[in-house]
């Protein structure tokens, strides 16, 4: 009796070998799973830690965005979950899907019945540095948000997609990165390696030791995004003279400013990314907040308020073409000088997003002198989405800056839907702005 236990034991052990060594197969290209416990900005500055009262706001945001994906998950929950993410995967281009694989992560990161999780990158032939920043962090603070309720770690892994060009942009500024993933024979591009240019900001740390306020990071935001935009200038010899610099620190420190006092939360992210060896060279920022959109600001508004009768006007001009309110509305605060922290015609905050697309469009145009490409911009704000591009300029109307988004440039004529849309299932719990364009040719003579 005891010998036919011995030999079935010794079948099971042998069937087990079996079943890893097939998993381990089918691992082959896959990331290891790394330490979850610090981003490459917190390796860099060992001191910071996260403000708790932070953490807390935070995690209703992801409890807000895990509730968005129960209609396009699996009803049916088992220990090992696996999202493949879209061709796709990018921000500007694919919203609605990107946003929808992001968000089931999140949810399976906070399902205390998941276990393992696999994100798999392999069918990606697209992918923005936007849409894999927002993954990035989110991977990050689920986890951590796992670490304040007890809950036990999710281990993750994931498949590269085909492309080395992609890879390199995960290495550098994606998953593998921050997870401090074992990227075997997929390293390059991984810290350390001078052809990136990036840099990582965020609103939600404090410095033990130190009495760093609210201004003091956005202040070191402003240094952070001055020094990476001459890190990308250098490349083709040039970089941003001392007007352009406090110009740029002026308008993401509003920017930054709007995201804390509009939103009605301090947290907010900024990273960029660069790769030298690329070809085309773009040079990306990533903006992005968690709070009140922008519509969400000024429908909050009581209905006598001054910031509220100026958007009033536009919203009933226009409604009659198709768009909904909250389009018009993000439409009409894009504008200069208009701002649901403005009480009267002496007011003038609201300058921040559209002096910075102005800005960018202008550095552009200079790097890229009689080349190909263009600026692009993205913003994402709840349920609306607006891209930017060469056709949608800054116009000055006198003394102010407008962007009607139509082919006339006027104000006083509705939007073209090419440029605005509403998402369909899926929003974003904040407003989010993204930026790239290309560097240019090197041997092109610009403004030094």
């Amino acid at each position: 009796m005891e010998s036919k236990n011995l030999h079935v034991d010794e079948v099971h052990r042998i069937k087990r070998t079996a079943r890893h060594e097939k998993r381990k197969g089918k691992r082959y290209n896959t990331l290891e799973q790394g330490s979850l416990t610090a981003s490459p900005q917190e390796i860099d500055k060992t001191h910071y830690t996260k403000d708790i009262v932070s953490l807390k706001r935070l995690g209703n945001y992801l409890s807000r965005i895990s509730a968005q994906s129960r209609p396009f998950v699996a009803k049916y929950r088992t220990a090992r979950q696996t999202v493949v993410l879209p061709e796709i995967f990018d921000l500007r281009n694919n919203t609605e899907a990107t946003l929808k694989s992001i968000y089931s992560i999140c949810y399976n990161q906070l399902d205390p019945r998941v276990r393992r999780l696999t994100i798999n990158h392999h069918e990606v032939a697209q992918l923005g540095f936007s849409a894999e920043s927002l993954l990035s962090f989110l991977v990050l603070e689920c986890d951590d948000y796992n670490k304040r309720r007890r809950i036990r770690k999710v281990l993750l892994d994931g498949n590269y997609p085909d492309s080395h060009n992609l890879q390199r942009m995960m290495n550098s500024a994606g998953l593998p990165n921050v997870l401090n993933a074992n990227q075997g024979e997929n390293s390059a591009g991984g810290e350390g390696d001078i052809n990136v240019k990036r840099f990582i900001r965020r609103s939600f740390y404090s410095a033990i030791g130190k009495n760093e306020t609210a201004d003091d990071t956005k202040t070191l935001a402003c240094i952070d995004v001055n020094k990476y935009l001459n890190q990308c200038l250098d490349i083709i010899s040039r970089e941003l003279n001392e007007d352009a610099e406090s110009e740029l620190g002026e308008y993401v420190g509003e920017i930054l400013g709007n995201a804390e006092d509009h939103s009605g939360e301090n947290l907010w992210f900024m990273s960029g990314y660069l790769d030298s060896l690329e070809e085309s060279k773009h040079c990306n920022i990533l903006i992005f907040n968690f709070g009140h959109s922008i519509s969400e600001t000024f429908t909050n508004l009581d209905k006598n308020h001054y910031s509220w009768d100026v958007v009033k006007g536009y919203v009933k001009a226009n409604k009659e073409y198709g768009f909904s309110r909250d389009e018009l509305i993000t439409v009409a605060a894009l504008q200069e000088n208009i701002s649901s922290k403005n009480e009267s015609d002496d007011d003038h905050r609201g300058q921040g997003t559209i002096d910075c697309l102005d800005f960018f469009q202008k550095v552009s145009e200079e790097c890229i002198g009689q080349g190909t490409g263009e600026a692009r911009m993205t913003l994402i704000s709840g349920k609306v989405k607006i891209k930017f591009d060469a056709n949608t300029k800054v116009t000055m109307v006198g003394e102010r800056k407008i962007i009607p988004l139509n082919a006339e440039n006027d104000i006083n004529l509705p939007p073209e839907r090419t440029y605005i849309s509403s998402l369909s299932g899926v929003s974003f719990p904040g407003t989010l702005i993204a930026i790239s364009f290309p560097m240019g040719d090197p041997m092109l003579n610009v403004n030094e």
